[in-house]
């Protein structure tokens, strides 16, 4: 990077505010030469050397545009571009090399990068791409949401770098390209209509309704109706032909949620649409062809259900995706009580991040109701929380003061620092330097609180430590 222009010279067209940057460079000067430079382009700015450090960084959210070097050792630029893409859709890439190679800047902007430039570049030219990348990035965010008919409401995309939510999206990408039947399973709460939206979304179906339906809203006499329509005077009441949910969706998606509450003569007409491709509306003695994709959800165990219908069943599950729950996937908490608190800074909160113990109680709580769960207690955190930060007190009572906490309970404030303490030295294989890193403390206040706590790193590391320093 030369540095060829002043704080006042790099572009801010197209960029609401402050960027919060991220460089990845295993090159220590250039690293530090790139962090002057977007800092003098008037944003926030961190830096890591490698790709590992760079997800990790990504996982605790708040950053807007990577600049990632395509060369690294132990994971390439161009396999962390994927990963980065897959995780976080919403943070753009601008990738950088030393080499001007096309083979390398093709790739990089089909795994999803903004930009691509080559080393060395001066901060005009960077201020450029950063503007681009956020300008390019906020076109398509608000062109997917207007395609889509999506708002606020529908709920939070498939984040989190959890084995588990890694795997959801894998299979995601593998629905997307079939056409087959799928039955979603899980807590209520899970996100089963944001799986059952991505599936559509990455289909060749994208362009064709999406139709959601709540098969326990609707009253038992009418579901018939309300789904697969009526003739005019089908029924007292019916003063107009009506076509029904499946018939609206034609060339799209169907998305049953709570299948299992659908009365046993809505699943014998379900189950002939399925077979047959047609609809035969209430009061009609003919049928109509649809092509529609049926995607259904259920909290329970249908196999065991004896009023839910096994053809059908056997129907609907060609492929089962399990949903977890948010108990079993911590690490991603941070990530969505993030994305969740940037969702109402949008609208008008003032609050800004976190405290350390606020977030330790969120990542402790058993969360019940899962994701839904956390997304109402953020909400009410801004609602509620009178300055830039979020405390331990701002947070619902249930999640910090449960009835009959003792000294050990897991969401007493020793509980919930004792259990962050003692997952993320085992994460890290009891390296105490990297447990305080990414605790977010210095490493004489991660031993004080071992110490307090009655906690120890293995001795064999701990002697390592020691004689390293």
């Amino acid at each position: 990077m030369t540095g060829k222009s002043d704080a006042g010279d790099g572009p801010r067209e197209g960029v609401d505010g402050r960027l919060t940057v991220l460089v990845v460079d295993d090159d220590d000067d250039f690293r530090r030469t790139c962090e002057l430079s977007v800092a003098s382009l008037g944003h926030d700015v961190e830096a890591v050397s490698s790709a590992a450090e760079a997800l990790d960084r990504l996982g605790a959210g708040s950053i807007d545009v990577a600049l990632l070097d395509i060369l690294m050792p132990e994971t390439s630029g161009l396999q962390a571009l994927h990963e980065i893409k897959q995780s976080y859709p919403d943070v753009e890439v601008v990738v950088m090399s030393g080499h001007a190679s096309v083979p390398w800047a093709v790739g990089a902007m089909r795994s999803g990068a903004a930009d691509y430039l080559v080393k060395p570049f001066d901060t005009q030219t960077l201020g450029r791409a950063l503007a681009a990348a956020t300008r390019m990035g906020g076109i398509l965010r608000e062109n997917t949401r207007l395609r889509m008919g999506l708002d606020d409401a529908v709920g939070v995309p498939l984040l989190g770098r959890s084995r588990a939510m890694v795997a959801l999206r894998r299979m995601v990408r593998k629905l997307n390209s079939s056409d087959v039947s799928v039955l979603i399973v899980g807590e209520s709460g899970t996100g089963k209509e944001v799986t059952a939206r991505a599936i559509h979304r990455g289909s060749a179906r994208r362009e064709k309704p999406f139709v959601p339906v709540d098969c326990g809203a609707i009253a038992r006499g009418l579901v018939e109706s309300e789904l697969f329509g009526h003739t005019k005077g089908a029924f007292t009441g019916a003063d107009r032909q009506r076509e029904g949910l499946i018939g609206s969706a034609d060339g799209g998606t169907v998305f049953l949620d709570e299948i299992g509450d659908m009365p046993i003569e809505a699943q014998v007409r379900l189950l002939r649409v399925l077979e047959s491709g047609e609809v035969r509306p209430v009061g009609s003695a003919g049928t109509r062809r649809v092509d529609v994709r049926v995607i259904a959800a259920t909290n329970r165990d249908l196999e065991g259900d004896e009023s839910f219908r096994r053809d059908l069943l056997f129907r609907l599950n060609v492929v089962t995706v399990g949903m977890p729950a948010l108990r079993e996937r911590r690490d991603d908490i941070p990530v969505l009580a993030r994305h969740f608190l940037k969702g109402i800074r949008d609208v008008g909160s003032t609050c800004e991040r976190f405290s350390a113990e606020a977030m330790l109680a969120l990542e402790a709580y058993s969360w019940p109701g899962n994701v839904r769960e956390l997304r109402n207690a953020v909400e009410r955190c801004g609602a509620l929380a009178t300055g830039l930060v979020i405390e331990l007190g701002d947070l619902p009572p249930a999640i910090v003061s449960p009835s009959g906490s003792g000294p050990e309970d897991p969401r007493t404030l020793r509980g919930i620092k004792r259990a962050a303490i003692e997952r993320t030295l085992e994460e890290v294989g009891n390296d105490r330097k990297r447990a305080a890193a990414i605790l977010g403390i210095d490493r004489s206040t991660l031993y004080r609180n071992m110490k307090q706590l009655g906690l120890t790193a293995s001795p064999k590391k701990a002697r390592r430590e020691d004689a390293g320093r």
